[in-house]
């Protein structure tokens, strides 16, 4: 990864396409952090077993991540963590994300947040655990073109905050919980569940 920093605001790009293995309780498969633009592009695979491993975590102003697959199975380990403290949160995912204890993926934007599952990839969440989590506070934008999956009583997705945008045209397993904030959803894939919530 490479950090450039002019004080007191850092910018932090994470590329690469080697996969990434981590056993260690807390051993993140990628963590970058910084104060300004975060960006992570990876295209190899990353798995962790331990506690409290998560697989991707990118936190700063505004944050960027591009996943491969990324597979975590340890209490508390959420396969993708995003967050910007400052702006927007964009991730895409293009390869199968699931965590077996934890949130598939947990992202926060302070403005906008979005998420895009591209064809052929999926985000799987862990049992009773949300498999996409998303919140922002001038709108989130969910674009899945893959599989969205919840195991046992979590969401499949569960927007928080700025209406919710949901575009389907692949297939989410599980209920949606959107925010009741003039949300809108466009589907042309399947929906196995119900959505809440929302103003279709």
């Amino acid at each position: 990864g490479v950090q450039t920093c002019a004080l007191p605001i850092c910018v932090v790009a994470v590329s690469g396409s080697g996969a990434i293995s981590t056993t260690g309780a807390g051993s993140y498969g990628i963590e970058a952090l910084g104060s300004g633009t975060v960006t992570v592009n990876r295209t190899g695979t990353i798995t962790t077993t331990g506690a409290g491993a998560d697989g991707i975590v990118a936190t700063g102003g505004f944050v960027t991540v591009s996943s491969g697959s990324v597979s975590t199975t340890g209490t508390g380990a959420e396969a993708l963590r995003v967050a910007a403290g400052a702006g927007a949160a964009n991730v895409t995912v293009n390869g199968a994300v699931s965590s077996a204890q934890s949130y598939g993926a947990l992202i926060s934007g302070t403005t906008t947040a979005s998420l895009t599952v591209n064809s052929g990839s999926s985000v799987t969440g862990g049992t009773n655990f949300d498999a996409v989590d998303i919140t922002s506070v001038t709108g989130s934008t969910i674009t899945n073109a893959g599989t969205i999956s919840r195991v046992g009583t979590g969401f499949a997705i569960d927007a928080n905050g700025g209406a919710a945008t949901l575009t389907n045209s692949g297939a989410i397993n599980g209920a949606i919980d959107l925010t009741g904030n003039n949300d809108t959803v466009t589907n042309t894939g399947i929906i196995n569940h119900k959505i809440g919530r929302a103003h279709v």
